[in-house]
């Protein structure tokens, strides 16, 4: 699916993305629900970043990736945890937006029937890209993209939950 989004694009980089675990899910410009096994994965785009929200199977927890005003940038390169219901993984890398063919990578996520992308106005390079995936019959996967065009930076994310049985 590919959302084309009202929200004017914003001069934002990789080291202004922070990782947040502890958040309630908040309102999002554009969503995909998911059902993988047990769970079900709410997919959200917040403009430059993203929100996935996932419960079920005892799981519920809500990752946001996004710039956080008054808290200086801090995007891991891996981040793991573990609870008694799952296991959390989450890895981002930051390479170059045109050694990526980022449209051609947005353009694929959108026609998944699992993936969500959302352009934005005003610069035909800048998207965020969503999709998930089931990995085995314990785990859900994501993979997001942040395409800062501006600074010639894509952000790739990977995460991983596997619920415990």
């Amino acid at each position: 699916m590919k959302l084309a989004l009202a929200t004017p694009y914003a001069d934002v980089r990789a080291a202004d993305l922070v990782l947040r675990l502890d958040r309630a899910p908040g309102p999002t410009l554009g969503t995909r629900r998911v059902r993988v096994g047990g769970l079900e994965v709410e997919l959200g785009l917040l403009g430059h970043s993203h929100q996935v929200h996932v419960r079920g199977d005892g799981v519920a927890l809500c990752e946001v990736l996004a710039c956080d005003p008054g808290r200086p940038g801090d995007l891991p390169a891996v981040r793991e945890h573990d609870r008694i219901t799952h296991t959390y993984r989450f890895t981002a890398e930051v390479l170059p937006l045109g050694a990526a063919d980022g449209l051609d990578l947005a353009d694929a996520v959108a026609v998944d029937p699992d993936g969500l992308v959302g352009l934005f106005p005003g610069h035909v390079e800048a998207f965020t890209a969503l999709r998930a995936r089931a990995v085995g019959r314990e785990a859900v996967s994501w993979e997001t993209w942040h395409a800062y065009p501006q600074t010639d930076e894509l952000v790739h994310t990977t995460t991983t939950v596997t619920v415990r049985r």
